[in-house]
């Protein structure tokens, strides 16, 4: 009688169980969650001390929850707090970072997200995972002509970094001030991020910004990282690099679009010689067949640009924590903006999955 009954509660568990995960992936974040390769991804994250020496206390998420904890605090823009807070009380929220609290359980580390934003950027290549990304998402990624522009983290060991970042600096200005020094390399600008760079800009609002510069590649309005650095680059110069990383993950290109201070003559000739048509206006007598023959492609390709690239920065931004990064470091700060243009182009390829598998029942 016992064992019939251990059946039972077995196979209600597993009913259970089976409800929740399709009762999941009818949410939103359970559609979301379906867009990420989050098996791929945990492949290239060693686990953490304690799943190797099963000693200390046991975490609440392994690599792939870590990995859902940083999405969703890009998703739903919460601070990590109430992040913990509203996971301890979500369901799908639980789900997707692939733990079930049991009833009156709770996490109260609410150092969670900080733990795992480290973590994962001391171990994160962007390459890579851009690389396993881009084959997820291939089949929802259709438009391989890619756009290209300029996107604009005794004393204590912390404390000793923090006095060399001073000596630095005042070894800096000591040169500048006293010495036959007049430009300084890498020149520090916040004692708190010795690693950013002024990079100007000649804005008339703003001369001088701070931060990461990136150089983006986007594919039919899904965003991958082409290069990232805390020092001022010309990116007129990284024409190239973008296209060899579009064949990287998509093998072709036959279109581009770009600001005009990628329009250089060796990025010309090099497109020429690829054919790949671009959105460059042609000098000399190219100029008149030009006119005549390529101002409908141009104009597209800069309504693309013009609209498509620059209203995605401002949806990274607005909507997904890109606008202000608290981060405290270089590893913290390279994880966040990573984090934050994964989970917007998440949402998109969530959208076209959910669209796709509904296109043949409106057909029907």
């Amino acid at each position: 009688m016992g064992h019939l009954e251990y059946l039972s509660m077995s196979n209600l568990l597993f009913s259970f169980q089976s409800l929740l995960h399709k009762n999941f992936v009818q949410t939103d974040l359970g559609e979301l969650y379906q867009s990420i390769p989050f098996d791929s991804f945990a492949q290239t994250i060693p686990a953490p001390a304690f799943a190797k020496s099963k000693l200390g206390r046991k975490p609440w998420f392994d690599v792939k929850g870590g990995i859902g904890l940083l999405i969703l605090k890009h998703y739903t823009g919460l601070s990590d707090a109430l992040l913990i807070e509203r996971m301890n009380t979500d369901w799908a929220m639980q789900l997707f970072c692939g733990i079930q609290l049991n009833p009156g359980q709770q996490i109260k580390d609410t150092n969670q997200p900080s733990f795992w934003r480290t973590y994962i950027g001391q171990h994160l290549d962007i390459d890579e995972l851009q690389k396993r990304t881009a084959d997820y998402w291939k089949p929802w990624i259709q438009q391989l002509e890619h756009l290209q522009i300029k996107y604009n983290t005794t004393l204590s060991h912390k404390e000793k970094k923090q006095l060399r970042t001073v000596i630095t600096v005042y070894q800096q200005q000591h040169g500048k001030l006293y010495g036959d020094t007049t430009v300084i390399k890498d020149r520090i600008v916040s004692l708190n991020k010795p690693y950013i760079r002024p990079i100007v800009r000649g804005k008339e609002a703003k001369q001088v910004e701070f931060g990461a510069k990136v150089n983006v590649l986007q594919v039919d309005g899904i965003n991958f990282i082409e290069h990232l650095s805390y020092n001022a680059f010309n990116e007129g110069t990284r024409l190239q690099e973008g296209i060899f990383l579009q064949r990287k993950l998509f093998g072709k290109c036959t279109h581009q679009s770009a600001d005009k201070i990628y329009a250089t003559n060796a990025n010309r000739s090099y497109c020429k010689q690829n054919n790949i048509l671009t959105n460059f206006i042609p000098k000399g007598r190219q100029k008149i067949r030009y006119i005549e023959q390529s101002a409908a492609l141009s104009k597209q390709l800069n309504i693309q640009r013009g609209t498509v690239l620059e209203g995605s920065f401002g949806n990274e931004k607005n909507h997904y924590l890109l606008n202000k990064i608290p981060a405290r470091n270089q590893t913290t700060e390279t994880c966040w903006i990573f984090f934050g243009m994964f989970t917007a182009n998440a949402s998109k390829i969530t959208k076209r999955m959910k669209q796709q598998a509904s296109a043949p029942s409106r057909a029907a």
